[in-house]
Formats: structure tokens, sequence, C-alpha cells
């Protein structure tokens, strides 16, 4: 190994990848430690972000995570396609329980999905992309991950037409061939990285500071005179030290004030009633109604979310999607099958962003 070699190695995180009760070591590394969660333990959303600051995506990315999942508490790995988030979060216990080694979540470890780990991001196309364990199929549109699911076979051709119809992918589309795929060294991003982790910025402190003090040592190390450095630079180096942790410690605080605050305005914005609400009902049942379709559940997401349940027998999901794209105000419409015969349920977001207000 070569001394470049030696020196990243040191600097790179130690990869493990929880199986279960098992872990297997991806890449052997520094003090640091990187978990791999398996794509079957990871739920997949995809969140709209458009209309939020860019100071404020990550809190609100945090909340609507914490909405979708049925479990708490969780974390999560999120990689950004504009506005859109491509987001994976999984129970925090499946890290935090101990190995048959011994071996767990600790505070300063990082996570990530096996999903960005695994293959390139696309920009439109449908594939199915073979993991440790099982596959994970993919529904690329404009550059943004619509659908995501881990089958751990070949799924059969009724499954595969309504994960695709779900999508909002027509379902006739051919059932691709596995692609195999290595390990990567780095996840994968698309375009400007922009990824919010999850386990939070305090997970992210220890590794800085160990990097800090990996390049402080390489300073010290360095033959320029032992008696010198020392003297000159022992003293000022720990109370600079102790003055930038103490300013660490206070922005660390009032930014963790600052983003609870937000995510409690975001609470109480979302229980105003939606007043102009029944225009857009108005208009579902003129286009629905004739057909002998029902709603059965309606739910407004912060004014701009729509999620609608309704009993549509005999229905067509395209013709669904496509008569929702008729009316002029509903953009990234996707259908899925419902817990019962002949039940669908619709996701859209609103074109206009003030319907609800």
């Amino acid at each position: 190994m070569t001394p470049w070699q030696n020196l990243q190695r040191r600097f790179s995180a130690t990869r493990l990848l929880r199986q279960g009760d098992a872990v297997e070591t991806l890449r052997a590394g520094g003090q640091v430690t990187e978990w791999v969660v398996p794509r079957n333990r990871c739920a997949y959303a995809l969140i709209d972000t458009r209309g939020v600051p860019p100071k404020r995506r990550a809190g609100f990315i945090e909340l609507a995570v914490r909405r979708l999942v049925p479990f708490s508490p969780v974390q999560f790995h999120a990689v950004m396609r504009g506005d859109l988030a491509m987001v994976w979060s999984w129970p925090a216990q499946v890290l935090s329980a101990p190995t048959t080694d011994g071996l767990a979540w600790a505070q300063g470890d990082r996570a990530l999905p096996e999903a960005v780990l695994r293959g390139e991001p696309q920009a439109d196309g449908v594939e199915l992309v073979a993991l440790e364990r099982g596959m994970d199929a993919r529904v690329w549109r404009n550059g943004a991950l619509v659908a995501s699911q881990w089958w751990g076979d070949l799924p059969d051709a009724l499954s595969w037409q309504r994960f695709l119809r779900g999508a909002g992918w027509p379902g006739d589309s051919a059932l691709p061939e596995p692609i195999s795929s290595a390990w990567r060294e780095s996840p994968w991003s698309i375009a400007k990285p922009a990824l919010f982790d999850g386990a939070g910025l305090q997970a992210a402190r220890a590794p800085l500071l160990a990097a800090a003090a990996a390049l402080l040592a390489f300073w010290l190390a360095w033959p320029l005179g032992e008696g010198l450095r020392h003297a000159l630079g022992a003293s000022s180096t720990e109370s600079k030290i102790e003055a930038l942790s103490s300013s660490l410690g206070e922005v660390l605080s009032s930014r963790d004030h600052a983003q609870r605050s937000a995510l409690a305005v975001q609470d109480l914005l979302s229980l105003r009633a939606p007043s102009s609400q029944l225009a857009l009902i108005a208009l579902l049942q003129e286009r629905f109604g004739s057909q002998g379709y029902r709603a059965v559940e309606w739910d407004m997401q912060q004014g701009r979310r729509l999620r609608l349940v309704m009993l549509a027998p005999g229905a067509d999901a395209q013709t669904v999607v496509q008569t929702l794209r008729d009316t002029g105000r509903f953009d990234d419409v996707r259908i899925e099958p419902g817990t019962v015969a002949n039940q669908l349920v619709v996701n859209a977001t609103l074109r206009n962003p003030r319907v609800s207000e």
C-alpha cells in the first residue's frame, strides 16, 4: 500500500453493512464508522420542497418524513434533485440494536442507505438493480427517482404492472433484466450534491473534529523544528480550539432552537382551514362523478399536496392520471392501488400553491 493510499484509508470511514443481527465490513478505514442500511429496511419517498427557502429545507424534509413513516424514532438520508428530495428512511432501531459482535450505532457515526451505493442516477426510464439481497426497482423521470420498491426476487407480472402504474408509468412495459452493480466508493448524487443526513448535525460533529485533529497532528509531525513549533504553537492552538468549541456550541444550540421553532410554526400553519378547497372538490366531482367514482378520503397537506382515496369501479389508473392533468390544476400525479377492491390512492401536487389559503 502506497503512503497516499494509507493516508486515504486513515481518513476514510470504516463502512459496515448491517444485515439483521450480523454485520459485514465493506471497507476498512479510520475511527469514524459509516453504517449501510439494507434497501429492504428502508422506506422511500419523493418530497416536493418547492416554495420552501433553501435554509429551511432540512427542517421541512425532517417534518415531512416524520409524518410519512409509521415508525419513530426515524433516521433518513436525502438527495436533492432541484426542488425534489429523494428520501430513504428507516427505524433508528435498525442500527441502535447491538449485533452478535456487540457493535451498534454510536454518537458520531454516519449512515447511508444501500440504494445510494448501488447503480447510477438516470434521466428517464425503468430499471432493476441487483443488491446484496434482492433487487431495487426504480422509475426515473426528469432525473428524479419518482418511485422505488424492493423485492426479494423477480416480481410477477401483476406486481410489476401495479408498481409501474402507481408511478404513472405505462403498465405494459416489460420487466427489464436486473443490473449487477458493485459497491460504490462514494454515494451517488445528482447535479450539485445537497445531502441531509437524518442522524443530525451532532452526528457530523465528531468526524469533523476527528479530521481537524488529524490535520493538526500531521502539521505537528512536519520536520520544521520540534522546539520552535512546540513553543509557539501549543498554547495558541489549545486556546483556539477552546474558543472554537465554545462558539460552535452556541451556534449549534441556536440552530437547534430555530429549527424546533420553525417546525412548530409549520405544524400550526397546517391547522388552518382550507376554505377554497370547496372549488377544487367541485371540479373533481364534475370530472369523476358522472363515471360513478366516489371520494372516501381527502387530505390536503401543507396546502399544496393532495392525497385522495376514491372508489373507482373499473377505472384505469392511466386514464385517471390524464384526467387530473387535463384539469390544469395538478402536477406530479401518481396513482397507487388501495387496500380494498376498486380503490385508488391519488397523490398529486397543486399547480396553484395557495389553493388552501
